[in-house]
């Protein structure tokens, strides 16, 4: 399986896992629309269709509002943040998807997902040296493609 494959994969995965918490925590309309909209983008991104972008730039809107909210706590906030992430990233907005990761980093650290997208954005913007660091963490988080990631390199977690 490619990086790529395994990161649409884990977007579906945090799509998930945030929907799942904002649910527990009386959200549903607003984190049901995001999901909704990634999904819808990631469909259409797999079809090749140009649509996709507008379905991440409407999950980016949702998951501001989400944020911006007043009854997320820490672990909703860094799920939001994470796919808020991972949508900058298929928008070709890497900046943004490294800050929306660090904040996800910061309020979720044991969290090897997170650190497996954010090496993979660290190495789509040439700095090889925070993707490898992430990468590395992920690893001894237990993150299994990424221990597959650095014995097909071998590198040493």
């Amino acid at each position: 399986m490619t990086r790529q494959a395994t990161f649409r994969i884990a977007g579906t995965v945090a799509a998930l896992l945030f929907l799942f918490l904002s649910i527990a925590q009386g959200e549903e309309n607003k984190t049901q629309s995001a999901k909704a909209w990634f999904d819808k983008g990631m469909l259409l991104r797999e079809a090749g269709k140009p649509e996709s972008s507008d379905a991440f730039k409407r999950a980016v809107l949702e998951l501001d509002s989400y944020i911006s909210g007043k009854d997320a706590d820490q672990a909703g906030l860094a799920s939001a943040y994470s796919l808020r992430g991972r949508c900058y990233n298929l928008l070709g907005d890497n900046s943004n998807a490294i800050s929306d990761l660090n904040k996800a980093v910061a309020l979720s650290p044991e969290d090897a997902d997170v650190y497996y997208l954010r090496s993979y954005v660290y190495e789509l913007t040439g700095n090889t040296g925070m993707s490898l660091a992430d990468l590395k963490t992920a690893a001894r988080k237990g993150h299994k493609k990424a221990q597959d990631d650095l014995a097909t390199k071998r590198i040493e977690q």
